[in-house]
């Protein structure tokens, strides 16, 4: 009388919504504009998510004899957090014949083939959780100095900090076998930090085609 659809416990129907908002204007030869942008975007499994948040700000101005200046702004951030019920396939792989939970309504913790419960290693608190942000700036210049000469350069920064932590109970069943009790559980931290930049600055020189004379 006992038949378990292992398949359907770990997933679900997942809701991502995206949002953003633009703010602009300016007036004699200056422009701006804001925006910001949040977006959520659940997976098929359980406790799964992707949360992204960005904002950026960007700014320009033409000024008269053909001076002009353009610098960009951008912050992205992302928190994500890595489903605690496990790989998809493992739930296929599971015998339909074993019950989810012992005559007590508690989990029980090995199954048939000496597998582990994959409900139960969920209910464990452990987790996978990780972000990164990065923030950018380009500013680039543009300044036609006369008829033959213009002058343009370009510089950028970059900033990436990338961060992850992962926790696995000591109650897991990955240490079943394991006596010795301060080997059981694990947690591992990550932190990584960059920073980028480049620039160019390129002058040219025009020479108009009445000026070469005939060849």
């Amino acid at each position: 009388g006992v038949y378990t659809d292992w398949m359907a416990q770990p997933s679900r129907i997942g809701l991502s919504h995206d949002h953003s908002v633009r703010v602009s204007g300016g007036s004699q030869g200056t422009r701006y504009e804001l925006f910001g942008r949040f977006g959520n975007v659940e997976g098929v499994m359980k406790d799964d998510f992707r949360k992204r948040y960005g904002l950026g700000f960007t700014l320009e101005h033409y000024a008269p004899h053909g001076f002009s200046f353009t610098n960009r702004t951008n912050f992205s951030y992302n928190d994500i957090q890595q489903t605690p019920y496990g790989s998809f396939s493992n739930y296929a792989r599971m015998n339909p014949y074993d019950r989810i939970r012992d005559s007590y309504g508690e989990y029980l913790t090995v199954l048939s083939w000496n597998q582990n419960n994959p409900l139960y290693e969920a209910s464990l608190g452990s987790y996978d959780r990780s972000s990164n942000q990065s923030l950018s700036n380009d500013f680039d210049v543009r300044w036609n100095i006369n008829d033959q000469f213009r002058m343009t350069t370009h510089w950028n920064l970059r900033l990436n900090n990338n961060y992850q932590e992962i926790f696995t109970s000591p109650l897991s069943g990955s240490y079943r076998d394991e006596t010795d009790l301060s080997r059981k559980g694990s947690m591992s931290q990550s932190n990584g930090k960059g920073i980028s930049y480049s620039g160019n600055l390129d002058n040219r020189i025009k020479i108009a085609r009445d000026q070469l004379g005939a060849t």
